[in-house]
């Protein structure tokens, strides 16, 4: 279908969006980190980042609402949003030191942002940049995903529970628990009101929410 030109490294993180358009992989180099978001229909760089990006720190939004997005952490502790296909910089969040896990709703609307070893949640405006609020799970969160419709937002903790919030109920938050190990991969089936969850215990969960 098509051959992409990569660096000579292994990619640490390789990720496509939602609708398969784009793909992001990100790579440890010698002189720095680099990331590369390529437009697979038309075999071409949208994006590149380097020497300042945390590897890990990737996330695609806004397919749903045809404002696609795509977020990238940066060792600063900063959040850099840019838009796609153009890869014009949107916003950079204000820098809050660590490691970052990110996720962008379905609609492009509110990005969140997690630190590790920090039991918080930053809730930003994608528009703006604007800080929202901050919501405070029982543990630190270790893996993000949304809900299809973007109601709901799943956090698995560190404490081994999944913590859920209800963006239509002023993110009022419940928790599932079961795994004895921290649930590092959530998934919201696209069309019914299941979750699973994938935990270092070797289990993978299906949860009705």
């Amino acid at each position: 279908i098509a051959s992409l030109d990569v660096p000579p490294e292994p990619a640490r993180l390789v990720r496509f969006s939602p609708d398969g358009r784009y793909l992001a992989a990100s790579f440890v180099l010698d002189d720095g980190n680099q990331l590369l978001v390529w437009d697979v229909e038309a075999s071409t760089v949208a994006l590149e980042i380097s020497t300042d990006f945390q590897p890990n720190a990737v996330a695609f939004g806004g397919f749903a609402s045809g404002d696609p997005l795509v977020a990238a952490g940066m060792t600063s502790g900063a959040v850099r949003l840019y838009e796609l296909p153009s890869g014009r910089q949107r916003i950079e969040t204000h820098a809050d030191q660590g490691w970052k896990l990110l996720a962008i709703d379905p609609a492009g609307e509110t990005l969140v942002s997690a630190v590790s070893r920090d039991p918080e949640v930053v809730v930003y405006d994608t528009a703006t940049g604007a800080e929202l609020r901050r919501l405070v799970p029982r543990a630190p969160v270790v893996s993000f995903d949304w809900s299809a419709e973007g109601r709901l937002l799943a956090g698995g903790c560190a404490d081994f529970s999944i913590c859920i919030w209800d963006t239509q109920a002023s993110w009022g938050e419940w928790y599932l628990e079961g795994h004895q190990g921290q649930p590092v991969q959530l998934e919201f089936s696209p069309h019914k009101p299941i979750l699973a969850s994938f935990g270092w215990d070797s289990t993978v969960r299906l949860w009705d929410v």
